[in-house]
């Protein structure tokens, strides 16, 4: 009998806050954004997702090189356009909303760049405008539909280390383009053949210019990095309509209602309101910054801004990866300070996650990060159930089977927790530095953690240390620790190329071993024939029998993790590089 695996995504945490302009209305209470390599469409009513994955290679996985550099969304809300980087030419994906279908794929031979900064549908929703990176900051139109280029032109740009380039069609003249960027602001002609005319720009340009937005068919309100809000009228700079109160950068400007009113988003976390006093004024001279706004406890720049169809609430997205709405009725009555703003989905981490555990007992899953969090998630309900900061960043984690403890691994020491109902509260700290490899045991009773190349075994409900229960197998830093079904055993590896199965304080006697100097392994783990399985050695996967006998196994990838399921054990699992998990 033949048993096929097929792993589905269900629910994916966190937001990419290194894509410009990353968050777009698709409905009213349907928001798109990119979380990884992935783009979500998150409805906030329900809370579920539906997602566009990477495009998969000839051999099923996909780029671990390639990410997610820009996205937009068609005005007609039926399309959405993403970029991505490539080891020699960018491409760009359009895909249908509805279906999710790859309508086209865009690759211009021309442009030398292996990434798009910026995309932009037009007004129709029928062509798209592209502008790559350094060296060549090529501006592309394209006839997606078909996907035919129709014109392709080299930017006189000064690449910095840090670029930030918008490109955008006039949503009133689809045939006027802009783009900005460091200390660059031109405007283009379309002409009926497709070629670009450039607009003489009036008025010294010496700022950088990082976002833009379109308030009428002849002005355009520009940010730049100085913190000002710049008018350009009639392809001229007109006047500086307000300057952020702080100084810090303007990241984005969002026109937020049909009196041309806009929300300004700045790089020190403040949301500003520029207020048109009257609808039949000249927008020139009828604007006033009306409120300022700040997303509560939260460190981070305004990366991005999106306003609803129905113009009432707009999405926020910062530079720590979350995303908040904001009620514009409620901006409109409330003072500034008593505003409260509305985490959109789950508080996700900020930079990379160190380590995860699940919960044997509960739908649990714990994660700890670089941004010096510990975050317990519910897989079923989606959402985060605790959430603590420290001041030490966690470099490891282990949840009891029962849902009611962790083990956390510090800089400085390893600590026990109890988790409560709204708190993580710490009840032990051990003496144990840089632990990072910690695993309570199936039963629970006991947890080990490995210190450089000593594995401690402890008592879970007394918090006693076992030192007749450790083991000094290696000579170099242990990597993995793997329980065995019946807890009497651990399989463990480590710096040393050395993989070893033995019982609970023996630490002279070993039921089996394996060691390859030459190799560094990254994951072990023993089945219930005492059979050693690991991985770290290239694509291959060794099985290690008591006999000594070593088969290996072609994973077809570079593996980096192994799991194995309970008796009768049919079911298990590789994960590789490059993201792919493998059943066997």
């Amino acid at each position: 009998v033949v048993i096929i695996i097929i792993i589905i995504i269900r629910h994916m945490f966190g937001l990419n806050h290194n894509v410009f302009d990353n968050v777009h209305y698709i409905e009213n209470n349907v928001v798109l954004f990119p979380v990884g390599q992935n783009v979500v469409i998150y409805d906030i009513d329900s809370k579920n997702q539906r997602f566009i994955l990477p495009e998969e290679e000839k051999d099923g996985q996909t780029d671990p090189d390639s990410v997610i550099t820009a996205v937009t969304v068609s005005p007609s809300k039926r399309h959405v356009a993403v970029a991505w980087s490539g080891t020699t030419n960018a491409k760009i994906l359009v895909y249908d909303i509805r279906t999710l279908k790859l309508r086209a794929t865009l690759i211009n031979p021309e442009v030398s760049s292996t990434a798009y900064m910026s995309l932009r549908f037009s007004p129709d929703s029928k062509y798209l405008l592209s502008m790559g990176g350094a060296p060549d900051f090529i501006l592309t139109t394209w006839h997606w539909e078909v996907k035919k280029l129709l014109q392709s032109e080299s930017i006189n740009a000064k690449s910095t280390t840090t670029p930030r380039m918008q490109c955008s069609f006039s949503p009133f003249d689809p045939t006027i383009l802009v783009l900005t960027g460091y200390k660059l602001i031109n405007f283009f002609k379309l002409n009926v053949d497709f070629k670009l005319q450039h607009i003489e720009t009036k008025g010294k340009v010496t700022e950088n210019y990082l976002c833009h937005e379109w308030i009428s068919a002849n002005k355009l309100v520009v940010g730049t990095e100085s913190g000002k809000v710049v008018l350009f009228d009639s392809f001229a700079l007109l006047k500086t309509l307000s300057i952020t109160s702080d100084g810090a950068g303007v990241n984005c400007i969002k026109v937020c209602s049909r009196d041309k009113s806009f929300l300004v988003g700045t790089a020190s976390g403040k949301i500003e309101v520029m207020q048109r006093l009257h609808k039949d004024g000249d927008l020139a001279n009828d604007y006033k910054k009306d409120k300022e706004f700040v997303v509560q406890d939260q460190n981070a720049g305004v990366n991005a801004l999106a306003v609803s169809i129905s113009g009432d609430k707009t999405c926020i997205a910062l530079d720590n990866s979350q995303l908040f709405l904001l009620s514009h009725f409620n901006a409109d009555v409330l003072n500034p300070r008593e505003m409260k703003f509305t985490p959109v989905g789950e508080l996700a981490h900020h930079g990379p996650i160190w380590d995860l555990d699940i919960c044997q007992r509960k739908p649990l899953i714990v994660t700890c990060g670089k941004d010096r969090s510990i975050r317990v998630w519910d897989y079923i309900t989606k959402t985060l159930e605790n959430l603590k900061f420290f001041q030490e960043e966690p470099l490891s984690v282990a949840f009891h089977p029962s849902g009611f403890h962790l083990v956390i691994g510090f800089p400085d020491k390893l600590r026990f927790f109890n988790i409560l109902m709204d708190d993580i509260r710490g009840v032990k700290d051990f003496p144990l530095r840089g632990v990072k490899e910690v695993r309570f045991s199936n039963g629970g009773n006991l947890f080990a953690a490995a210190h450089n190349s000593t594995i401690h075994v402890f008592e879970t409900y007394t918090c006693k240390q076992r030192p007749d229960l450790s083991l000094q197998y290696h000579n170099g830093r242990v990597a993995s620790i793997f329980w065995t079904e019946d807890d009497q055993a651990i399989c463990s590896t480590g710096a040393d190329g050395a993989v070893y199965l033995g019982r609970l304080g023996s630490s002279t006697t070993r039921i089996n071993e394996i060691q390859r100097k030459s190799c560094r392994f990254t994951c072990a783990l023993s089945s219930f024939d005492q059979k050693m399985y690991v991985v770290g050695k290239g694509n291959k996967i060794l099985e290690v029998s008591v006999d000594g006998t070593v088969e290996e196994i072609d994973g077809k990838k570079p593996l980096t993790q192994i799991a194995i399921g309970h008796k009768p054990q049919r079911c298990f699992f590789a994960a590789d590089k490059m993201g792919g998990v493998w059943s066997y």
